[in-house]
């Protein structure tokens, strides 16, 4: 009992730690997180775990997202649900609720959508596959693992930190509306990637599992955590391994993004048990306001 009262201030001391740098740093450390002038990168998505691509989607393909059937039921639905009252009849409203998940509050999640939405959504890919395959290995077997939209209303809760998947793998959360910091964006601790990649890449001696920790460490003390303030259409494409969550919608608008994640066949997501996540979750509140004090203190 004493042991688990100990685990449980411990992690309560991590994630009031995470808080105060999340909560009060926030403000003092706001900056434009990403410099879209750049554009995409793919020696950072390699050293870094992250880039970005701008035009991924262009305001005509943003235009024609948001005109299709599953994307316009799904905003009335939410609606319904957290502002305007009932608009769909009671039916539609029971059948929508099976298909929009809420993960945490405020989050919505669809992932099952009609044929003409799907079509339209595996149109898009044309824009960035050839990305995909670079980074992931040309020869490599790949495949599209999720496909949704995520869509985070007003007041929607902080994510906790996590990995889409323990091994090599790629995500792309794509902005369908500008996100600024008050609404809730992408928070990600760059250089992460690295902190469980020499297991499965490459060399797995001792040395090497150390030299990969020290140079992911070392990248993050260097640039910070980093929040995805983007125009519509500029994704955020980042290493599956690279510690992330969405942060508070503190706005009154919410952040509708689309996100597709492209894994190994052979290495399906999650490809990591409650230990394994449960540890990464402490590590990411750890770094996450060591990173924000320190460059609180920079500036």
């Amino acid at each position: 009992m004493r042991k688990l009262i100990g685990l449980g201030a411990v992690y309560a001391g991590f994630y009031g730690l995470d808080e105060y740098a999340t909560v009060r740093l926030l403000r003092r450390n706001e900056r434009a997180s990403i410099d879209e002038k750049k554009g995409f990168d793919e020696k950072a998505l390699r050293e870094t775990g992250l880039t970005i691509l701008p035009g991924a989607m262009s305001p005509g393909e943003i235009m024609r997202c948001k005109r299709l059937p599953s994307y316009v039921a799904s905003e009335m639905f939410i609606g319904d649900v957290t502002r305007t009252g009932p608009r769909m009849s009671p039916v539609e409203f029971e059948k929508m609720r099976t298909e929009v998940l809420e993960s945490t509050k405020g989050r919505y999640h669809r992932t099952k959508f009609d044929e003409t939405t799907t079509e339209a959504l595996e149109d898009f890919e044309h824009n960035w596959m050839d990305m995909v395959k670079r980074y992931m290995g040309d020869d490599a077997l790949i495949y599209r693992s999720q496909l949704q939209l995520l869509m985070s209303e007003p007041g929607s809760a902080t994510q906790l930190f996590h990995q889409d998947n323990k091994r090599k793998g790629i995500t792309m959360i794509i902005p369908l509306v500008d996100v600024t910091l008050d609404m809730g964006p992408t928070h990600l601790l760059p250089g992460t990637h690295l902190l469980t990649q020499a297991r499965h890449d490459g060399d797995a001696t001792f040395g090497n599992k150390l030299a990969q920790i020290i140079r992911g460490l070392g990248t993050l003390c260097g640039q910070g955590g980093i929040r995805g303030e983007l125009k519509a259409g500029t994704a955020i494409v980042y290493d599956s391994r690279t510690l992330h969550r969405g942060l508070k919608n503190r706005s009154a608008n919410g952040r509708p993004v689309l996100v597709y994640r492209y894994d190994l066949r052979e290495y399906p997501p999650p490809q990591a048990g409650i230990l394994h996540t449960t540890w990464m979750r402490v590590v990411g509140y750890v770094l996450s306001g060591v990173s924000e004090i320190a460059t609180a203190l920079k500036s």
